[in-house]
């Protein structure tokens, strides 16, 4: 009997009390075949137990860790295996996000540095990382209780109205406190300086005022230019989550095209999938 079979015939009768257990079966199967395939690659011998020890080694180290990650999410109180969220884009419209995706590096990284693979489980892992990268990206740009006040202090999707009331609101604030202001510290008595400080301070305001007017163009111009690469980065994220909704085997190049396309509209993608769908390539270029 060799030794995948052993393997095999040690995992019969193994039972994951989580839900999804075939992914989880699956995967396991995987890495068991995988596992064996590379003990028989590097020869090593089965009658002094080196095989069996190489064997039970690299595949116990890599499901510990990738056990631990696939059945952590989606955090509820029920655990469940991760499996593709078909309503993902309606979740996170509901601002109900994805938390944890350090685990998931961590995870993809200790993945790639092991020696032994499985398909299942590079689809898994991809298809977690863009959910969570997707969850992250429009987290980031979804609007913050105090946007309506404080927006043109700083927003990842440009607001450029928002931007010229902000600056309008406070600059006739500002006038109007520094207009009383020498009254109110008793400089009434100066009225020549006091009136040459608030026709200073009135014109100082209009100026400013003026001035964010006349850049308006200009900001609704930049601020569209910004908006259409959010949208084309957004469908990039959705059409690639879209296509790991096939059953059959997905084109990692494929994939890596989609990915560079949401990048160059400024998606920031979490650098473990690069990492993982450059070493599908490698191997088979199919998941």
């Amino acid at each position: 009997m060799d030794i995948y079979n052993e393997i095999a015939d040690n995992w019969v009768g193994r039972k994951f009390s989580f839900k999804n257990e075939p992914c989880l079966s699956l995967i396991y199967q995987e890495l068991a075949a995988s596992a064996a395939e590379k003990a028989r690659a590097r020869q090593l011998s089965t009658g002094s137990g080196e095989a069996e020890k190489f064997v039970t080694t690299v595949l116990g180290q890599s499901w510990n860790y990738v056990k631990g990650v696939l059945v952590k999410f989606p955090g509820q109180t029920e655990e469940i295996c991760w499996s593709h969220r078909e309503n993902l884009v309606r979740e996170v419209n509901l601002k109900k996000y994805l938390n944890g995706k350090g685990d998931v590096e961590v995870a993809v990284a200790n993945y790639l540095s092991s020696p032994i693979r499985s398909s299942t489980l590079d689809r898994t892992f991809i298809d977690l990382i863009v959910a969570f990268d997707y969850s992250d990206y429009r987290e980031a740009l979804s609007p913050q209780p105090g946007d309506w006040m404080f927006g043109w202090l700083g927003s990842t999707r440009p607001r450029p109205f928002l931007v010229w009331f902000g600056n309008l609101v406070f600059t006739l604030l500002a006038a109007i406190i520094l207009s009383i202001a020498p009254i109110l510290l008793g400089v009434v008595g100066l009225s020549t300086v006091a009136g040459w400080l608030i026709g200073i301070i009135w014109v100082l305001a209009f100026c400013s005022v003026g001035l964010s007017t006349l850049y308006m163009p200009v900001a609704i111009y930049k601020a569209s230019k910004l908006n259409g690469m959010i949208a084309r980065a957004t469908l990039a994220a959705e059409g690639i989550y879209a296509k790991l909704y096939s059953k059959g085997p997905v084109s990692a190049r494929e994939i890596s095209l989609l990915v560079d396309s949401g990048t160059e509209n400024l998606f920031m993608w979490c650098p473990a999938l690069a990492s993982l769908l450059d070493d599908v390539n490698r191997r088979e270029g199919r998941f």
